[in-house]
């Protein structure tokens, strides 16, 4: 009696057991959340190509001094005011070099740094003019002619920056800046000139000059900048240089007055010189490569 109480006990409490489990709590897996995907940083240094249009805005002037007056100074003025004029030529061309820089992100939203930049230029152009102005002749007041013809031509060989970049993202990926700073470039000018009189003894005269050397200034503008692969940027900017002006020597005249139909005696002489100023406009596209790490994913983490 006692064996067979002893095993209805025992088979109880094995039938038990798996009730008893059910009734005890379960602790669930841990839950592990995916990586987040790294966001992009501008802080960081980049490099690239650049291409773009680029004009030229600046003045040419001609210039003339009178030196000697023979005895009917009007002349010598005659003269220089046919050897004086504003060439108006806008050339433009085509431009295309390399960047390099460096990016510090210094909120979720402002970006500075700076950029260094230089490129082969083929801008180039000329003008031409021509000015009549009336003189003194034996035959009375202002029956003479002086007729000049004026040929200015520029050009820009190269051109590179240093400038400062401060700007704004408008999205993480997305930057507007403004930037300004050094310009530099070699340049050219020349002119060639001549002048006629329309009365007896004074043949037509020719004189030119030319200037080529390397002028330093200041440039400002803006842009745009774009992510677009891994790495990769994309970027539209506009420009404004300034490499100031040049003022050279293109010869001159003199001519003794008393053997010609102009008036009176002794020697009428100018000396000559043009200043250009090289100043435009620089619209480009770049794309840059961005050395080092994408970014950095942001520290996430999630407990249940």
């Amino acid at each position: 009696m006692k064996k067979l109480l002893v095993a209805a006990i025992v088979a109880a409490a094995f039938c038990g057991a798996p009730a008893l489990a059910a009734d005890l709590p379960v602790k669930a897996p841990a839950y592990k959340a995916p990586p987040p995907a790294a966001l992009f940083s501008w802080t960081g240094w980049y490099g690239g190509l650049n291409a773009g249009w680029i004009d030229a805005t600046g003045r040419v002037n001609t210039n003339a001094t009178s030196l000697t007056f023979p005895s009917d100074p009007e002349t010598t003025t005659s003269m220089a005011a046919a050897a004086t004029s504003q060439l108006n030529n806008h050339p433009g061309g085509f431009l295309g070099g390399i960047q390099f820089g460096y990016n510090a992100q210094l909120s979720p939203t402002f970006v500075a740094g700076w950029e260094t930049d230089i490129q082969g230029s083929s801008l180039r152009g000329n003008a031409s003019t021509s000015n009549v102005l009336p003189t003194n002749t034996t035959s009375g007041p202002l029956t003479g002619l002086w007729t000049s013809n004026i040929t200015a031509s520029r050009g820009l060989d190269y051109l590179g920056t240093l400038r400062a970049r401060i700007g704004v993202t408008t999205t993480p990926t997305f930057l507007l800046y403004a930037t300004g700073g050094l310009a530099y470039g070699g340049v050219n000018s020349n002119t060639s000139m001549n002048l006629a009189f329309n009365g007896s003894g004074v043949p037509v005269q020719f004189t030119s000059g030319a200037f080529s050397g390397v002028r330093a200034g200041w440039t400002a503008g803006a842009g745009g900048e774009w992510v677009i692969a891994p790495n990769w940027t994309a970027k539209l900017e506009y420009l404004y240089y300034d490499l100031g002006s040049a003022t050279y020597a293109t010869g001159g005249y003199a001519i003794q007055t008393g053997p010609t139909s102009l008036p009176g005696s002794g020697l009428a002489s100018i000396a000559t010189s043009t200043t250009t100023h090289f100043t435009g406009n620089i619209v480009r596209v770049g794309l840059n490569y961005k050395f080092g790490d994408w970014g950095k994913a942001p520290v996430v983490s999630a407990k249940y």
